[in-house]
C-alpha cells in the first residue's frame, strides 16, 4: 500500500519525536512510546536515532489494488494558534498520470452511484 514505506516509517518517528518534545510529561504518549519500542525493533531503532523533523508539505506514493500508484502532494495548512490540532490536504499534480486515475475514479463512482440510485445524467 506504501511503496516509499521507509521514507514514510522515518517521517512519521520524526514527527512524533517534535510531539513528545512538545508535551514532555504526557503520560499517555510516554506510554505508547515504551509500547512501540517494546514491540518493534524497527521503531526501537529508529527512536534511538533521536530525528527530530516536522513536515508541512511535500509528496506521498500509495499503491491501490483497484487503482495502482499514485503520487499526491500534501500539504499541512499552518494554524496560528497553539492547539497543535492540523489537517492534512493531499492533491493530485495538475495534467499527471496520477490527476487523470483520480478522475477516472471519481466518474466511475458518480456513473455507479447515479446507476444504483435510478439517476440520470444530463449533458449540457
Amino acid at each position: 500500500m506504501c511503496p516509499d514505506w521507509e521514507r514514510e516509517v522515518l517521517r512519521a518517528v520524526a514527527s512524533l519525536r517534535l510531539v513528545v518534545g512538545r508535551y514532555p510529561d504526557d503520560r499517555v504518549l510516554a506510554d505508547l512510546i515504551g509500547e512501540l519500542t517494546v514491540k518493534s525493533p524497527e521503531f526501537a531503532s529508529l527512536w534511538t536515532d533521536h530525528p527530530v523533523r516536522t513536515c508541512f508539505s511535500g509528496r506521498k506514493r500509495f499503491h491501490r489494488p483497484q487503482t495502482g500508484d499514485m503520487e499526491l502532494e500534501f500539504g499541512i495548512p499552518h494554524v496560528p494558534d497553539d492547539s497543535w490540532q492540523r489537517s492534512m490536504t493531499f492533491h493530485a499534480i495538475p495534467g499527471s498520470p496520477s490527476d487523470a486515475l483520480g478522475r477516472r475514479r471519481c466518474l466511475d463512482s458518480a456513473l455507479s452511484l447515479s446507476s444504483a440510485t435510478g439517476t440520470r445524467h444530463h449533458t449540457y
